[in-house]
């Protein structure tokens, strides 16, 4: 099941999340990013979503991966599906890691990993890959590190090399959520970002339209005003339950 935290499960999750990020990351500002509201779990940065998706398999959930995202949003009949955003405007999915020569710290890190795999920039990894760690180097005191097992997609695709254009149309997604350009698509994928590294976030528009953006906020502190509009999407796992939830379903759209 897909769909976003509400209710009981929604308030045992947050208190979860509030408490392993006092505990293991210092009650770091930039984690502070969930609310309740109207009953419902809200709010999206990237380094949230990894934590929410480390500690989610304590309750029997985890937080939905950009492939997932972009399937349901972006079905193979080219039709979209506006319902995920019944609980806010964007989401965060993944991040994509460019090849620049004025890397920031957390790019460094990060691009190091991606490339011990014996991958190449760009590089698209769910941000369901990715965790994280404390770093005093950081700028927000957190930087990022690989999920065992992460899956690190390299796709010249993400660098609009063959369009010389920054943004494509496409209706539909490839297996691993990336775009398949086509001029009479129905959204758009724009690429508005000349840095290292980049998030890619899912986009509702006034009208109802669609838009993938890669961008450069990442995170950190540079989103808090976006932050409230924003939820994050949850499908249950068959991973066994640690933490005692009285609610084991989500809210499906």
């Amino acid at each position: 099941m897909f769909g976003v935290l509400r209710g009981s499960l929604a308030r045992e999750f947050l208190s979860l999340y509030k408490e392993v990020s006092r505990d293991k990351y210092h009650g770091n500002k930039v984690l502070d990013t969930f609310r309740i509201e109207d009953g419902i779990l809200k709010g999206c940065r990237s380094h949230a979503i990894a934590l929410a998706n480390e500690i989610g398999s304590e309750m029997g959930i985890r937080v939905a991966s950009h492939a997932n995202i972009m399937k349901y949003v972006y079905p193979v009949d080219g039709e979209r599906n506006f319902k995920l955003f019944s609980g806010g405007k964007y989401t965060y999915t993944a991040m994509v890691i460019y090849e620049r020569p004025n890397f920031s710290h957390n790019a460094k890190e990060i691009y190091k990993e991606v490339k011990s795999k014996g991958s190449e920039p760009p590089a698209l990894i769910s941000l369901t890959d990715i965790l994280n760690k404390n770093d005093d180097m950081s700028e927000c005191g957190l930087s990022f590190v690989l999920r065992k097992g992460a899956k690190i997609v390299s796709d010249r695709r993400l660098l609009f090399e063959d369009i010389k254009k920054t943004s494509v149309r496409f209706s539909i997604t490839d297996k691993n959520g990336i775009p398949i350009f086509d001029k009479n698509g129905k959204a758009i994928f724009y690429r508005r970002c000349d840095n290292d590294i980049a998030c890619i976030s899912l986009n509702m528009a006034p009208d109802g339209y669609t838009d993938i953006i890669c961008d450069h906020a990442v995170c950190y502190l540079s989103d808090d005003i976006y932050n409230s509009y924003g939820s994050t999407f949850f499908i249950e796992s068959n991973i066994k339950k640690k933490h005692k939830s009285s609610q084991t379903s989500l809210a499906k759209f």
